[in-house]
């Protein structure tokens, strides 16, 4: 099952979910040969406005499914199997929520972190 069967799945009994992909902007450029490109509401580099700026086509990039085309989602399915480069995340939040979440992450200046998703 894929990231897109489960996320249905889930959908189906919480409508309020989003599926967003969490990428490696520097192991995207690595394996695609070309950058990640910001879209206004649908790919974010999360270090972009941040003190770590400079660096924010290799940092992560958080890609909101529901607004990417199929196409993309397809090649980050691809490129999940390819590299550790996408991780996904199923959550309630919009994108600008989880996109602050991740800034302040970043300005903290923290080294990792653990989400537990239930079930």
């Amino acid at each position: 099952m894929d990231v897109l069967d489960r996320y249905g799945q889930l959908h189906t009994r919480l409508q309020t979910l989003n599926l967003y992909a969490l990428v490696d902007g520097a192991l995207y450029q690595q394996h695609r040969e070309r950058q990640l490109e910001h879209v206004p509401g649908g790919i974010v580099a999360l270090f972009s406005g941040t003190a770590d700026d400079a660096l924010a086509h290799a940092g992560p990039w958080l890609v909101d499914a529901a607004q990417v085309t199929e196409a993309v989602l397809r090649d980050l399915i691809s490129l999940e199997r390819a590299a550790p480069a996408v991780t996904w995340l199923i959550a309630e939040a919009d994108l600008t929520g989880l996109t602050c979440s991740g800034q302040v992450i970043s300005d903290r200046q923290i080294g990792s972190f653990t989400v537990d998703f239930a079930s």
